[in-house]
């Protein structure tokens, strides 16, 4: 498996209030069911959304992702809530998921900071 690098732009690039879509991973231009990796696919939910860009990064959706991706959700709600489908298909609108995109790009960021700085570390001293 590759290394994890940060994802959150292709995500945010991919899931815009026109591409974004509720109840289903994706649908087709017809309103559809699909799958997010079909080349018919034109709408995703947040987790559509993740699922399409990592299998074009990584060819699977590491870990590290969805960790991530849960405690935007926990962050954002407050209460512990970590089911992402539900949060997609209750948000009112795109401006919930972009807010979620923020805070897991937030979170992101800050991962892979952590994790630079530890690999610094760990190679100054072997």
């Amino acid at each position: 498996m590759n290394e994890p690098k940060p994802i959150a732009t292709f995500i945010k690039q991919l899931l815009t209030p026109t591409t974004w879509c509720q109840q289903d991973y994706a649908v087709d231009v017809d309103g559809n069911r699909t799958s997010p990796n079909s080349p018919t696919a034109c709408k995703f939910c947040i987790l559509g959304a993740f699922e399409k860009v990592t299998k074009e990064v990584y060819d699977t959706f590491p870990s590290v992702h969805r960790i991530l991706l849960h405690d935007a959700v926990a962050d954002i709600t407050k209460d512990g809530f970590k089911a992402v489908s539900v949060y997609n298909d209750q948000a009112n609108s795109f401006e919930a998921i972009s807010t979620l995109l923020d805070k897991y790009e937030e979170l992101e960021t800050a991962y892979f900071k952590s994790t630079e700085e530890s690999n610094e570390i760990n190679s100054k001293t072997a």
